[in-house]
Formats: structure tokens, C-alpha cells, sequence
């Protein structure tokens, strides 16, 4: 039986999140086809949350760039019975080079190039992969002067979520007509707490000056994370925590407070829905995607860089509490969003 690995990185939730739904397709379309799955810290995570099967790496989410994290990997495939026939690697840069060395077909899936913050010269760690698959809208991104890889653009693999605002509400059990907001911020991975710690306090002081006082709001970031907010956090407030009941929460919405990765991103854009990003200074690769996603236009995703004043940030909740549709549909229709399924094609054609 053939076997193709997917190693997933972790450093946040997002790309088991762009991964699961690709593994699946994979599946379908290769029955025969035995595919092991490997990540760490918050990939590891998220799959597990989900029951999905999954080995540890063992690797650092905050140092997953390195020789020790390649090192991690070589051991792990030491423990396999044999070398796979395919390795896809989300993110893992060093990997390319090591599945050229070892006779491995390899593809290797991004968002971002190194070219995009200024460091060309470090995309060369790509030249060993077969195909570089960029979850991303190609405008967004400076191709690489990389020759090898075939680079293919699927558009970002926002999901779909396919539940009105009623339904959603009736399925969680919430008030049908008071206005609702949703925040949520990813992962509170050690790397994300300077950004993360920032926009939680402005959005959380933000809300507290609102004028649509009936409105309730719910938070789907890690519970233990409101430890680290110095300040009283407003009655309002309810905190989830992490659940696998986020897509439902972001139906039952009026308007979602964000950070600017591209899962947020996309998932705001691809839906309609209503939503407030902050653009940090910490994260490049976030804010890339902030910045381009402000340049779309969209009319459903307000995006402000973190040092705007709070008063702007609380306009701009009123606005999205009390404005209807609650939804807005895509106003370019010239975007053109990923499918998992598509990509899994893509993967299954580097499978000698």
C-alpha cells in the first residue's frame, strides 16, 4: 500500500484548520491510499480536540524553523516501517531539501514566501520540493526567483459555513433578536501573546464604551488567557473559550472581532460576514494579509491597525451591532476562493 505523510506545522491553529479539510479529500480520492498524519504544539491540538488521529513531532511551536525541528522529523520518520511515497509539508520550510536529499517526492504548502518580508534569499529552501502549493490569492504575494517547483495558487481555502443566523442561534440556545458579537483571536500560542495581548485589551475597552448596551459578547479565545488582561472585564462579556462550535457562533453573529490571519480573513470574506480586524506589528505574515485584504474593499471587513483610538473601535462595533443585512454578499466577484478538493488533486498527481 502507497502512504503519503502530511505534516501539519502547529504555531497556531490555522493550518490544521487549512489542512483537515484537504486530508479528507485526499481520502476520497485515494482509497487505497494509507495517509498518516503528524504535527505538534497546536496543530497536534486541534486535531485532537476533533478526534482526529494524529502523531507527535514533539516540536516547539516557537522554534519550529530550525535544524532541532528537523531533526524532530527525521526521528519520527525512523519510527515508520518504511520511508513514504509522498510527504506534504505545511509550512515546514527545511523540509524540501531533506526529501530531495532522501529521494522523497515532496509538496510543500504556504501562505506567505520569505520574499514578501523582504528576505528573497531564504525562499531557496524551497528549490527541493516538487510543488509549492500557496493557499493564497497569487496578487497578494511576490513569486519567488526559485526554479524547481511547479507554483501553483489555489486562493485561500476559507470554509463555508452553511447555517443562517436563526438556525444558528436556535442551535446554540441564544437570545433570537439581541445584537451579538463574537471575538476571536486563534491560538494563544507563546509567539501570538504580544499582538494577541493588545487586541484583546482594545476590543474588550472598546466593547465596554458601546452604546448598543443589550448586546452580549462572546469570546472563543483559551479561557486561561483572560488571566493575563489586567483590567475588569465588562458584565457582557462571555467566555467560551476554545470550541468546536466556533463556526455556529460566527452564524449566530452580528459582527466578529478578529485578528488579520488569513483563516480570519477569509472566512469573514468568503462568508459575508460582518467583521473588525486589527492589524498588530508583530506579526509580518498577519499583517500582510490585513493589508491586503483592506485593499479589496470589501464592505463586510473593516480592517484598523491596532493603534487606532478606542473610541473608533467602539463606532465601528456599534455600526456592525446595529446595521443590517447581517450578511453581505462578496461585492468583487473577480476573488477567487480555494477547495480543498482541488488541492488534494493537485497533491495526488506528485504520487508515483
Amino acid at each position: 500500500m502507497q502512504q503519503i505523510l502530511f505534516l501539519t506545522r502547529g504555531h497556531g491553529y490555522g493550518h490544521a484548520a487549512t489542512d483537515l479539510p484537504i486530508i479528507e479529500h485526499l481520502r476520497q480520492l485515494l482509497p487505497a491510499v494509507e495517509i498518516k498524519i503528524a504535527s505538534y504544539g497546536t496543530g497536534l491540538e486541534y486535531y485532537r480536540l476533533r478526534s482526529v488521529d494524529c502523531a507527535d513531532l514533539a516540536i516547539d511551536d516557537n522554534d519550529d524553523q530550525t535544524t532541532e525541528a528537523l531533526r524532530r522529523v527525521l526521528l519520527y520518520l525512523r519510527t515508520l516501517p518504511r520511508l513514504p511515497d509522498l510527504i506534504v509539508s505545511d509550512e515546514l520550510f527545511l523540509l524540501p531539501r531533506l526529501c530531495k536529499r532522501l529521494g522523497i517526492p515532496n509538496v510543500l504548502l504556504t501562505h506567505w514566501f520569505f520574499k514578501d518580508m523582504g528576505l528573497p534569499e531564504l525562499d531557496a529552501a524551497m528549490d527541493g520540493a516538487n510543488a509549492v502549493i500557496v493557499v493564497d490569492f497569487p496578487d497578494a504575494h511576490c513569486r519567488p526567483d526559485v526554479v524547481g517547483p511547479d507554483f501553483l495558487f489555489s486562493g485561500p481555502l476559507a470554509r463555508e459555513i452553511d447555517l443562517d443566523r436563526p438556525a444558528a442561534r436556535t442551535r446554540l440556545g441564544l437570545d433570537p433578536i439581541n445584537p451579538i458579537a463574537v471575538l476571536t483571536l486563534g491560538s494563544t500560542a507563546e509567539f501570538k501573546v504580544p499582538d494577541l495581548e493588545v487586541a484583546a485589551e482594545r476590543y474588550l475597552r472598546a466593547w465596554a464604551a458601546r452604546a448598543t448596551r443589550a448586546a452580549v459578547l462572546y469570546v472563543l479565545v483559551e479561557k486561561s488567557f483572560s488571566k493575563k488582561l489586567r483590567f475588569e472585564i465588562d458584565s457582557s462579556v462571555r467566555w467560551i473559550g476554545v470550541t468546536p462550535d466556533a463556526d455556529t457562533y460566527y452564524a449566530a453573529s452580528d459582527i466578529i472581532l478578529t485578528s488579520s490571519s488569513l483563516n480570519s480573513l477569509g472566512l469573514l470574506g468568503r462568508n459575508g460576514l460582518k467583521g473588525l480586524t486589527l492589524i498588530g506589528h508583530v506579526n509580518e505574515v498577519e499583517r500582510l494579509h490585513g493589508e491586503y485584504f483592506a485593499g479589496l474593499g470589501l464592505e463586510n471587513i473593516r480592517v484598523v491597525d491596532e493603534s487606532a483610538p478606542i473610541g473608533d473601535l467602539t463606532e465601528l462595533i456599534d455600526e456592525g451591532l446595529t446595521s443590517k443585512p447581517h450578511r453581505v454578499p462578496a461585492e468583487n466577484e473577480s476573488l477567487e476562493w480555494g477547495d480543498p478538493a482541488k488541492v488534494s488533486t493537485w497533491i495526488a498527481s506528485y504520487l508515483d
